[in-house]
């Protein structure tokens, strides 16, 4: 009995080891695997806010295009809508991967709300939590997506309510995005919405006096509406 007993504690122990093995092994692949694939994938985070000004149709086809990107490859994306203290926020392919939303909310308010608010504080604090839960970058501070695009879409009050310092200014810097704006693989872009007759873009202070790590220089707004 002793024997058998010996005989099927190794056996247990042999089963155990390689169980081991074999769980560590597939972790260890798909850990490598998603690195891999980040290498071969872009990551967009999409920031809108528009007013009663903007031309929702020449925004929506703006964004057509990178729903299409993403949509046809997979890609993990952020939209942020700007509305108030409950901005609509719809992840594509990440944790909380809620992009049937995107049509039904987000696409929805753009296309039926006629009144914006923005409360700049709330939305740059609440756009670091997200980038601290997705971050771009490992420990060593090196892109880890094969492309990363940060993109701003916003209207005439958002610069006038001075949300291109508190929020693009501030991101710009807590980002760190001045050590990748001129790394062909990252893109820092703002759009404005706005009949360039009424543009209020400073040129000398574009993002504020403080010019954060030197955003004024670094950064160009395009405007996409012209009437």
């Amino acid at each position: 009995m002793k024997s058998q007993s010996k005989h099927d504690i190794r056996l247990f122990m042999v089963l155990l080891t390689t169980l081991l093995f074999c769980t560590t092994s597939r972790v260890f692949a798909q850990n490598e695997s998603e690195i891999q694939s980040k290498d071969q994938q872009s990551f967009y985070f999409i920031y809108v806010a528009p007013d009663r000004a903007v031309n929702i149709d020449v925004l929506r086809k703006e964004l057509s295009a990178p729903i299409s990107r993403i949509s046809n490859n997979n890609y993990p994306a952020i939209f942020y809508l700007a509305n108030g203290r409950e901005p609509v926020i719809v992840e594509f392919n990440l944790g909380k991967n809620n992009q049937g939303d995107y049509e039904t909310k987000f696409d929805y308010w753009l296309i039926n709300n006629k009144s914006w608010q923005i409360d700049a504080q709330y939305d740059c604090s609440r756009i670091q939590e997200i980038f601290r839960k997705y971050n771009f970058v490992d420990n060593n501070g090196n892109l880890v997506y094969n492309n990363t695009e940060i993109v701003f879409h916003v209207s005439k009050s958002f610069w006038e309510q001075r949300c291109n310092e508190v929020i693009i200014g501030e991101l710009f810097f807590e980002l760190n995005a001045v050590q990748y704006v001129d790394n062909p693989s990252f893109k820092f872009n703002v759009f404005m919405y706005c009949p360039r007759s009424q543009d209020p873009v400073d040129i000398k202070n574009v993002f504020g006096e403080l010019n954060p790590d030197g955003i004024n220089q670094k950064v160009v707004i395009q405007n996409k509406q012209e009437l």
